[in-house]
């Protein structure tokens, strides 16, 4: 089933499928994009034409912007998402932090949106701290056909969380492609949800230890404002 997380983490007490307000956020655990390829599900058809032109496109951007290698690259089925985390998470408890988070990331994404307009393509502005992407092993279901989200490439490298120039690293972690979600519907086992924030590496796993759930406790589990999937590594 389709299943979101939440990039900034919240603070407990939110309901299921509740995504939470500004005011809720306590930390933004690094900068994203969302990068759409192809035309199912699109509305703009100045879209890279498959995953590998727009990884190419994105590359040459930060390349020309000198933004150095991402540390996750996640195929959502009908785009990528680009994820550059931080050394530390970035504190978003209060109306100044949440300001210079926001002036951060709209900063960082203007660069690619202007280089990608330059080249005649779109990029959309995803830059609200608020935002909710999809889940490794979930599915998309927009469009016509149901994919599945899948991490394509993963880099050992954190950037500072302040506006200097990225450090640049090129070593890259093999990673293994997920398996299919299933939904038997026998002897399924509750997935625990531990106590204290986790890194993206965690949250896959511990998203994948959800697959044998029905669907809608999968969403629920995900979205739940408990739940380490909205939550990051302080």
């Amino acid at each position: 089933g389709q299943a979101f997380f939440g990039v900034a983490s919240r603070r407990p007490g939110l309901s299921p499928g509740e995504q939470g307000t500004v005011s809720q956020l306590v930390a933004l655990p690094g900068l994203f994009l969302d990068v759409d390829f192809g035309q199912s599900g699109h509305a703009s058809g100045k879209l890279p034409h498959d995953e590998s032109s727009a990884i190419g496109l994105f590359r040459e951007a930060a390349k020309e912007l000198k933004r150095g290698s991402q540390s996750l690259v996640v195929n959502s089925g009908n785009g990528l998402h680009i994820y550059y985390l931080f050394e530390k998470p970035l504190i978003v408890g209060n109306i100044t932090e949440r300001k210079q988070a926001k002036d951060f990331l709209h900063k960082f994404q203007k660069g690619f949106i202007d280089f990608f307009a330059k080249n005649g393509f779109h990029l959309d502005d995803t830059a609200t701290l608020t935002r909710v992407l999809r889940v490794e092993a979930s599915h998309n279901k927009k469009g016509s056909l149901h994919k599945l989200v899948k991490v394509v490439e993963e880099n050992d490298v954190k950037v500072k969380n302040t506006q200097t120039p990225f450090e640049v690293s090129t070593k890259t972690i093999p990673h293994q492609q997920p398996r299919e979600t299933t939904t038997s519907g026998k002897n399924e086992k509750s997935a625990s949800l531990p106590n204290k924030p986790i890194s993206f590496a965690k949250l896959r796993d511990f998203c994948k230890k959800l697959k044998n759930l029905e669907n809608r406790e999968f969403a629920r589990r995900v979205f739940e404002g408990e739940s380490l999937c909205e939550r990051g590594e302080r």
